[in-house]
């Protein structure tokens, strides 16, 4: 591991945000919170040097503190975009995660009804979800207003086990599943049944969206909301809301 890795510094870290399209209007529904590094270390470098350091909870909750701060602040959007913030399974559960939702709270409660939290199941943290640490704080979430997202449905073997379990507000299908949507009746009839699923109690999300043919060919089959690189790039804000 390098020195750079051993010592990124928390005052380094910033956020870009990355547009969640509404089909039918085009309209921008909300933005997702993507960290980075002025060092030029990415994400996944990032958590797992801080997970190797006992930091996690403290980088995933500044992480969380900080994407709010940008988003809502005098730059931020002045609609009502929601922000995707994504938080690990082992933060919720974490004994910690209670006082910091409380404190959060008491500075942003007027953001929580705008707030969805990501949730998805890495390796590393899959034997959390079964927990009733995490439950609990899935619960808190819930108390607070802040809706809960399922991130990169259809990637792990037990994802349809956690869209029955978790309840989600919203769905966030895995990318796999756009690219090349359109040339693929499996995939088309795997995003279909996922609309149909989704219609009563979740909003769907298609994520990869990259070619203006998936993105016809995702509404088509009843997907109402797309993010990926054709639709808009991460960006710092302001980033034309």
């Amino acid at each position: 591991m390098s020195n750079a890795l051993r010592s990124f510094d928390y005052e380094e870290l910033f956020h870009h945000f990355q547009p969640i399209v509404d089909g039918q209007s085009g309209k921008v529904y909300g933005y997702e919170a993507l960290i980075r590094c002025k060092a030029g270390i990415g994400p996944y470098e990032l958590f797992q040097t801080a997970r190797l350091n006992g930091e996690l909870f403290q980088l995933d909750t500044i992480s969380f503190q900080s994407a709010i701060e940008s988003f809502f602040g005098e730059e931020g959007p002045s609609h009502e975009q929601l922000l995707f913030v994504n938080l690990l399974p082992s933060t919720l559960g974490n004994p910690l995660f209670s006082s910091f939702l409380s404190r959060m709270e008491e500075r942003y409660v007027q953001y929580f009804g705008r707030l969805v939290v990501e949730m998805n199941e890495s390796a590393e943290e899959m034997h959390l979800w079964d927990t009733p640490e995490f439950a609990s704080g899935t619960g808190l979430l819930r108390e607070c207003g802040i809706r809960i997202a399922l991130d990169d449905t259809g990637e792990g073997v037990s994802s349809l086990r956690k869209f029955v379990e978790l309840e989600p507000d919203i769905v966030k299908l895995d990318r796999y599943f756009a690219q090349g949507l359109s040339e693929s009746g499996q995939k088309q009839r795997v995003v279909n049944l996922m609309a149909e699923l989704c219609k009563e109690d979740s909003m769907l999300i298609l994520e990869g969206i990259e070619t203006e043919t998936d993105w016809v060919t995702a509404r088509q089959l009843g997907v109402k909301l797309g993010q990926g690189f054709w639709l808009g790039r991460p960006a710092l804000l302001p980033c034309g809301c």
